[in-house]
């Protein structure tokens, strides 16, 4: 359960008086605090899931899966999953190449 920080009751006026885009910032901000941190506990997680690796790099699971056909991103299988490791995770993010450049 994810909580959110604010009391239903204030999110449900923001919502009433058409402040619905400050309402979904004031829910979507631990979410992401969460997802960056990697954990609840706040310790960084070691692998990410197919669709959670995704999510991390901003790119659709397709895009992942050439990613990794093209050897640009290694996974590691467990069972029958895919998982990437953090660290494999901010190489690639860290590789390509800054806005700007030609």
């Amino acid at each position: 359960m994810v909580r959110i920080g604010v009391p239903l009751t204030r999110l449900l006026r923001m919502y009433e008086r058409a402040d619905r885009e400050r309402a979904q910032q004031v829910v979507r901000k631990p979410v992401r605090a969460r997802i960056l941190s990697g954990a609840e506990g706040g310790a960084p997680r070691i692998r990410y899931s197919r669709s959670e690796a995704a999510r991390q790099l901003s790119i659709s699971e397709r895009t992942l899966d050439k990613l990794r056909e093209e050897g640009k991103l290694i996974g590691r299988v467990d069972g029958r999953r895919v998982f990437f490791d953090r660290d494999e995770l901010v190489s690639y993010a860290k590789s390509c190449r800054p806005e700007g450049e030609k």
